[in-house]
């Protein structure tokens, strides 16, 4: 059995990204995309429902890392799936701004 990577402090999402050329690590920033996508429509409450061990936190962790003010200016997503895609007009990366606008 593989080890569970689950860390009970800080970022799990940003940990894994910086041990991701020691560890098994899979890409799957491709859901900030749809995050964005239902951002300022009639489906922007989103509920992410999965079995456990399925990478929620992880997944949450994510999110916050690419919305939140802490994060902001770090390389954290550079060379992720995410840092190929056009950012969509009025969609911030630090999500205290956007809520402002």
């Amino acid at each position: 059995m593989g080890d569970i990577i689950n860390p009970v402090e800080g970022n799990s999402f940003v940990e894994l990204v910086e041990a991701k050329d020691t560890r098994i690590f899979v890409d799957k920033t491709d859901f900030i995309d749809k995050t964005n996508a239902l951002l300022n429509t009639d489906g922007k409450l989103l509920s992410m429902t999965r079995p456990r061990r399925f990478g929620k936190t992880v997944t949450a962790d994510m999110l916050l890392a690419y919305y939140s003010r802490e994060y902001d200016g770090q390389k954290i997503f550079d060379n992720l799936k995410i840092s190929k895609k056009r950012v969509l007009p009025g969609i911030s990366t630090n999500m205290m701004s956007f809520i402002s606008t």
